[in-house]
């Protein structure tokens, strides 16, 4: 545990490292932080290090815990997860090719994360959301045999109508994606009567399917809105 002007600290780097980032890509139009002025990269760095010295002292903050009980300790909750995510992008960027810069810039938003360590209601959110994994676990497990059913079905009819929109499985997955999630750009769709058929059985269920999963969620986040302050 860090002194409370040091967590004020972190929350403050937290948000400064994203807006800056923001205003690094839009104002300076930069491919990444090496070609924007010098000081995004220097405040980049000084923001990581810091991050990096805050992990270390969460670290040395047990003391009398072993090498063992301390990485159960820190990687055993979602927070030391997300101080790796917060700096390892960083320093992996001193090893990878230029190219690759720019994704290393935009991971700089998964700092948010680290919000997560300030948030009774999200440790709660999370908590209520793991009291119910084991329905979301089972109704994931149906949403995923529906895509990829319908993606297999929707390509074996369609393929040869629309090529360009049912070529592969992976194009006929975009299709089911959007349906399951009832977006619905309409970019794509069946053309086929066989195909519309099975389209329009589909969606009824994709819907239930979507609906339980919903519910499960909405469920999870209603049980912390009822629990007394």
């Amino acid at each position: 545990m860090l002194s409370p002007r040091l967590e004020r600290l972190v929350q403050l780097l937290v948000i400064y490292s994203v807006v800056m980032l923001i205003v690094e890509i839009d104002w300076t139009s930069a491919e990444h932080s090496h070609a924007a002025p010098p000081f995004f990269l220097w405040s980049e760095r000084l923001v990581a290090l810091f991050f990096t010295f805050e992990m270390v002292l969460r670290w040395q903050s047990l003391p009398h815990a072993t090498f063992t009980e301390k990485l159960r300790t820190t990687f055993g909750r979602p927070e030391g997860w997300f101080d790796v995510l917060a700096i390892l992008p960083f320093w992996l960027g001193f090893f990878l090719p230029a190219e690759a810069l720019s994704v290393v810039r935009t991971t700089r938003v998964f700092r948010l994360a680290k919000l997560y360590r300030y948030s009774p209601t999200a440790h709660a959110i999370v908590a209520a959301l793991w009291r119910a994994r084991e329905k979301i676990r089972v109704v994931g497990v149906m949403v995923l045999m529906t895509v990829l059913f319908g993606s297999l079905v929707m390509y074996e009819l369609e393929r040869k109508a629309q090529p360009e929109a049912f070529g592969s499985v992976a194009d006929s997955a975009w299709w089911c994606v959007v349906t399951v999630t009832t977006v619905g750009y309409g970019d794509v769709s069946p053309v086929t009567p066989l195909g519309k058929v099975v389209a329009a059985f589909l969606m009824p269920f994709v819907l239930a399917v979507m609906g339980a999963f919903i519910g499960i969620v909405g469920g999870a986040f209603q049980d912390v809105a009822d629990e007394p302050e």
